[in-house]
């Protein structure tokens, strides 16, 4: 089974041409993708496998950083505290990703200022969502 790169239509990997768009299936030459039932199983044994057990890592590294946060934004240099450093450099990522989004949607011709609102309702997830769905 093959995929024709520009109908997307499924068809018989063994015909010359794409039965919908007529694209010439040129064997590696187009853009057509195999279904190939050993990297499907592969693939899908890394993702039960090694998924978990590094969202598992992932999570032991959170922890004991969460740990560490009261002792490091209680360190203070003269004046300044460094509770007050990080919660700037959040406020600083916030307001760059509603900018970076703006500009990245006007030059993909979508409605930048409504990204740019989406974004700042929903400070991760409206850049998530943006990273995701953009065109």
């Amino acid at each position: 089974m093959a995929i024709c790169s520009k109908c997307m239509t499924g068809f018989d990997s063994s015909l010359e041409r794409c039965p919908k768009c007529n694209s010439v299936y040129s064997h590696g030459k187009e853009r057509v993708y195999r279904f190939n039932l050993v990297y499907f199983l592969f693939f899908s044994l890394v993702l039960i496998v090694a998924l978990p057990v590094s969202m598992l890592i992932i999570l032991q590294a959170v922890k004991s950083i969460v740990r560490a946060i009261p002792h490091i934004l209680s360190i203070s240099i003269g004046s300044i505290s460094t509770g007050s450093i990080f919660i700037f450099l959040i406020w600083g990522l916030y307001f760059y990703t509603i900018f970076w989004s703006y500009l990245d949607a006007n030059k993909r011709g979508k409605p930048g200022c409504l990204v740019a609102f989406l974004v700042a309702a929903m400070p991760i997830m409206g850049s998530i969502m943006w990273l995701i769905f953009r065109p």
